[in-house]
């Protein structure tokens, strides 16, 4: 959002990582869309992201099927 990332990119990642589970679609709002995909080249974004999808994948495989 500013010169550098901050704390604001950080939290903001977070919640349009979020859109996964969501039927929005960022590819309605380019400039976001190519925003959000520039935060995920970020090394240390890119790692947390892993790491939050092997969670889920976990927590997935260890919930029961209705």
């Amino acid at each position: 959002m500013l010169e550098r990332f901050s704390v604001a990119d950080a939290y903001l990642v977070t919640v349009l990582g979020g859109c996964v589970a969501t039927p929005i679609d960022l590819k309605k709002w380019p400039a976001l869309s190519a925003y959000f995909a520039r935060l995920q080249e970020r090394p240390s974004v890119a790692k947390a992201f892993l790491e939050e999808r092997a969670r889920y994948a976990a927590q997935q495989k260890r919930k029961p099927r209705a």
